[in-house]
């Protein structure tokens, strides 16, 4: 290996990505393409370490495809517009595990504890066995960290295997999810005045939008709008934009011109 190539890999150890959750969380996976994973508790926290400067960058969903918008992350994105950039996006498949303790079963649970995204995206699931309850949590390796920390034989998550294998529990069944092309979107986000750069190519730009009015010289290359409530007023909204290409604009904020890596 080249002095230069070393430099290469001794970067990219070095770089701290923060994640949403628990060690075995999904997100973890796509912290870990583009650096060492730094766990934090909410997402608020996760862009809290990007811009204090605790991590280089921080890797958020903003999209599943069953479940739709993360909405706390357009917020998030919205509240912080002046100070954090988009600086790439990357799309990974999502496979949803139901995990339990030793001596558990589908049969005998009575709860399956996860992130409310996850659960959402296991409906079909809980239509075939409607005597197990589903229990909302903070996060899905989380859950499956919690049972495996309570030893309660009833209670089962829905998590990766990953996250099974970290907190020694079985996979009682898998792919659960409502779709085999189920898959979350994720922006990798850095401070405004980061130099970091992850994507080689330009395909979208993200722009925060006051009014529908900001957003008619995008409508041709629109590929999203996500309505983000201000809290600032009675049903004041504004608009996350995702639009083709390289994009500009007088008085709109732009959040970062990108490429999928």
């Amino acid at each position: 290996m080249s002095a230069s190539s070393l430099k290469i890999v001794r970067r990219k150890a070095r770089r701290r990505v923060a994640f949403q959750g628990e060690f075995g969380a999904h997100s973890e996976l796509v912290a870990e393409k583009f650096g060492a994973p730094v766990p934090f508790a909410s997402f608020e926290r996760v862009f809290e370490a990007v811009l204090n400067g605790e991590v280089e960058c921080g890797a958020i969903p903003i999209a599943n495809a069953i479940a739709g918008a993360v909405k706390e992350n357009a917020e998030l994105l919205w509240r912080h517009q002046r100070r954090v950039k988009i600086v790439a996006e990357t799309v990974a498949p999502i496979s949803h595990c139901l995990l339990g303790l030793r001596g558990s079963s589908i049969r005998a649970a009575r709860e399956v504890h996860s992130h409310w995204q996850a659960l959402a995206q296991c409906q079909k699931f809980f239509a075939r066995h409607p005597r197990l309850k589903p229990v909302e949590t903070y996060d899905t390796a989380g859950s499956a960290k919690r049972i495996a920390e309570t030893g309660d034989l009833s209670q089962l998550a829905i998590a990766s295997e990953r996250a099974a294998k970290r907190y020694g529990l079985r996979v009682l069944k898998r792919d659960i999810g409502d779709a085999k092309w189920n898959a979350t979107q994720f922006y990798l986000i850095a401070r405004a005045d980061s130099e970091l750069t992850l994507s080689r190519r330009i395909e979208k730009t993200v722009f925060i939008c006051r009014s529908l009015s900001e957003i008619q010289p995008f409508v041709s290359k629109l590929l999203r709008l996500e309505p983000i409530a201000t809290r600032r007023r009675a049903f004041e909204t504004h608009y996350l934009a995702e639009v083709s290409g390289a994009a500009g604009a007088e008085n709109v904020q732009s959040l970062g011109a990108f490429g999928r890596v």
